[in-house]
């Protein structure tokens, strides 16, 4: 995983926090993207991706809302990639 997302983004953070199938791209203020992938039957090896992309201020603050109680704290997060950077509290 890191070696194929790390040559597409700078940096990667990782949570200890359960997730699920939910994506969330956003630059706050700017542009928000969501994918959910669904699963057509439980024995389906394909996801379906079902999302939305959006520059709405009230939708892009919703979406901030949502990864900060998805993520939790700076404080519970750990740098992924690359291995010098630190997260500023």
């Amino acid at each position: 995983f890191r070696e194929f997302h790390k040559n597409h983004t700078s940096f990667g953070l990782m949570t200890s926090n359960e997730l699920d199938r939910l994506e969330v791209f956003l630059i706050p203020n700017i542009l928000g993207v969501v994918q959910y992938h669904g699963y057509p039957n439980s024995k389906s090896g394909v996801s379906v991706p079902i999302g939305y992309a959006t520059v709405d201020s009230d939708r892009l603050k919703l979406l901030e809302n949502l990864l900060n109680s998805r993520i939790g704290g700076s404080s519970e997060l750990k740098v992924s990639w690359p291995k010098k950077a630190e997260i500023s509290k």
